[in-house]
């Protein structure tokens, strides 16, 4: 199972993944400077652009592997939609439906770099167990066949932690939703990984990072007027050579 994303679509994603240092540092820019950090506003700044960064990197992961799915002949996903249910109004977390299997995975889509505070990890809880009933309404109601339901937590990185869903991370997440799907965000995931190291490498003068270049890094190679394109499968990210 691949799909595939042509140049044109290739440089969209790109820039999503370049937006988040630009974004980060104007927002941070207008920042008053941290109590903690009086006298020393560069270094004030630089922590609130971090801190922005890693928050938009995770909504990028989210909206990355959600697009995805949809992109692959059979399955359907939805991220933050409103719904009404019961007395209250709210936005759902993410689901992804397999209509071969009528299978319904109602899940969270976290970085999973760190693991944050007691309070944090049981609200993760508190919420899946709400938006698990919305989510298979929703699914129904825009006429979703759903026969079984999981609920899970997806770590996008792999810290785990106790929960009473399952935490799962990339690698395992690619027995989950399509392969490609998964692919396709890890690869965006690393190339905003060499994106955001390296811009920082060289603000602080540091030698030139040793990484390993993906697809998004390479769009270079590619040429639209011959029709190339970047294929996603189970086995990685390749450039594909057109013919026109």
């Amino acid at each position: 199972m691949c799909f595939n994303l042509s140049y044109a679509e290739a440089i969209e994603w790109q820039s999503l993944g370049l937006n988040l240092i630009g974004d980060a540092e104007q927002r941070a820019s207008k920042m008053e400077v941290d109590p903690l950090l009086r006298g020393a506003d560069d270094v004030s700044r630089l922590v609130s652009a971090v801190d922005s960064i890693k928050k938009r990197h995770g909504t990028l992961i989210e909206y990355a592997l959600i697009s995805a799915i949809n992109w692959v002949p059979g399955w359907r996903a939805e991220r933050q939609t409103k719904v009404e249910f019961g007395s209250e109004h709210f936005k759902l977390d993410c689901f992804a439906h397999h209509a071969a299997s009528g299978q319904l995975y109602v899940f969270e889509c976290k970085r999973g770099h760190s693991v944050g505070d007691a309070d944090a990890l049981r609200s993760i809880d508190v919420r899946l167990a709400k938006v698990t009933p919305a989510s298979e309404q929703r699914a129904r109601d825009i006429g979703l066949n759903v026969r079984t339901i999981e609920t899970l937590i997806l770590s996008f990185y792999g810290k785990k932690w106790k929960s009473n869903y399952p935490v799962v991370d990339r690698h395992e997440a690619a027995a989950l939703f399509p392969p490609c799907a998964v692919t396709f965000t890890a690869e965006l995931c690393r190339y905003t990984e060499n994106v955001v190291s390296s811009h920082y490498a060289a603000r602080r003068k540091s030698e030139p990072l040793m990484m390993d270049k993906t697809v998004f890094d390479r769009l270079d190679e590619l040429n639209a007027d011959r029709g190339d394109f970047i294929r996603f499968d189970e086995k990685g990210a390749s450039i594909i050579k057109g013919t026109s």
